[in-house]
Parts: structure tokens; C-alpha cells; sequence
């Protein structure tokens, strides 16, 4: 049979991604100011956002310059003479990184610097006082260890041993801590100042038992021996 050349053709169909931009520009004109207040509050927060990332590097630029300045300073205080007296010419420069530029690393470092400073010239109330906020700024890891360990140096100084025992104890039983052999020393040194010798041979007793290549170990036998 032959084809009928009357039959009408099909309309063409419109193009999709034609119809779709269409409608998109359709929304963006009857939203325009919606849009307009959208893209200008994505535009603030990017410029926001960089500009606080700007300023903590700058921040952190010069709390470094400032603390390795002073480090240099206390390094040269140390090794002259009389260094207890020249001491207090350089604890407000570690003061001032402290209060000016704590939130950064920097800042956190002059924390633990300063406390170990304070304990050296004898000053241990304050270096307990900084010890604790470098606790706060440190919460885990091998620095929270040395944090924990001039804790427990400091209150033994003052004579507070229970205190101590209790910061000693804190490295022993933290999952994440170093040094626990070398708290453990110490834990049983300080248990014998406190009159406490069951403790002081069962932290003698774990060195032993628990840490046989430590430098600690031949120490720890010798103190169970005698």
C-alpha cells in the first residue's frame, strides 16, 4: 500500500536542556532579589573566612617571633649569673604572648615554656598555675605527658605528695601517655616520702614486670631489694 502522503509529520519536540535554562532563568528573574541577598551573604562569609584565616597568620607569625625571642633570652639568662634575679626581666615577655595570642600554637607552647620556668626559679605556685592551662590547651598525646609530669614535680617541691602521687598516677593509667615507666619510678619514690611502702614496691613491682628494657628497670629492682 502506498505510504499516505497526507498524514501530518510529528512536531518536533523541544530540546531539554533548552527548556531547562529557560526555566532557570524564568526562576532567577521572578527571585532575582532573593538571589542577589544569597550570593552577596555566600560572597561575606568567603571574605569573612579568609580574613580570619589572614589574621591567625599573622597572629601565629608573630607569636612565633616573639617566643623564640624570649626562649633565646631565658637560654642566655640561664647559662650568666645569677639567673634566679635576671629571671623576672623575662617572665612578663612570656606573659604577654600568653595573654595576646593564647588560641594560638605559639601561644600554647609559651604556656608549658613559662610553667617549666617558674619552676626552675622556684616559683611554683605559678608554674601549677600554668601547668594547668597548658593541661586544658594539651589534652592528650605525648605533651599532655610532660604537662602532667611538671604537675606532679611542682607539688612534690611544695611538699604536697599526695598531690603529686595524683599526677603521677594520671601518666600510669592514661591510655595515651609516654613515660609511664619513669612515673612509675617516681610514683614509688614518692610513696616512700608519704610512708606508703606497699605502694611504693608495687610500682616498683610493675617497672619489673611491665618494663623490662627500661632504664628504670635494674633501679626498680635494686629499691626491691634493699
Amino acid at each position: 500500500m502506498a505510504e499516505d502522503k497526507n498524514k501530518e509529520a510529528p512536531l518536533p519536540q523541544p530540546d531539554k536542556v533548552e527548556v531547562y535554562a529557560k526555566r532557570l532563568l524564568e526562576f532567577a528573574k521572578a527571585n532575582q532579589t532573593a538571589i542577589t541577598v544569597a550570593v552577596s551573604a555566600v560572597v561575606l562569609v568567603a571574605i569573612v573566612v579568609a580574613g580570619v584565616i589572614y589574621f591567625q597568620k599573622q597572629a601565629e607569625e608573630k607569636a612565633q617571633a616573639m617566643l623564640g625571642k624570649a626562649i633565646a633570652q631565658a637560654e642566655a639568662v640561664r647559662r650568666g649569673q645569677a639567673p634566679e634575679a635576671r629571671y623576672a626581666e623575662i617572665k612578663p615577655k612570656f606573659e604577654e604572648i600568653i595573654q595576646n595570642y593564647g588560641s594560638t600554637a605559639a601561644g600554647k607552647a609559651a604556656l608549658l615554656k613559662y610553667a617549666d620556668l617558674c619552676y626552675q626559679t622556684g616559683d611554683y605556685d605559678t608554674a601549677i598555675e600554668m601547668y594547668q592551662s597548658a593541661l586544658d590547651a594539651y589534652k592528650e598525646g605525648g605533651i599532655k605527658s610532660f604537662v602532667l609530669n611538671g604537675l606532679a614535680y611542682a607539688y612534690e617541691s611544695k611538699e604536697a605528695y599526695a598531690q603529686a602521687a595524683e599526677y603521677f598516677n594520671r601518666i600510669v593509667t592514661d591510655g595515651s601517655a609516654i613515660m609511664k615507666d619513669q612515673a612509675l619510678f617516681n610514683l614509688g619514690r614518692i610513696y616512700g616520702k608519704m610512708g606508703k611502702p606497699e605502694k611504693q614496691r608495687n610500682a616498683y613491682n610493675r617497672i619489673v614486670s611491665d618494663y623490662p628494657n627500661s632504664m628504670y628497670y635494674q633501679l626498680a629492682k635494686e629499691k626491691l631489694a634493699g
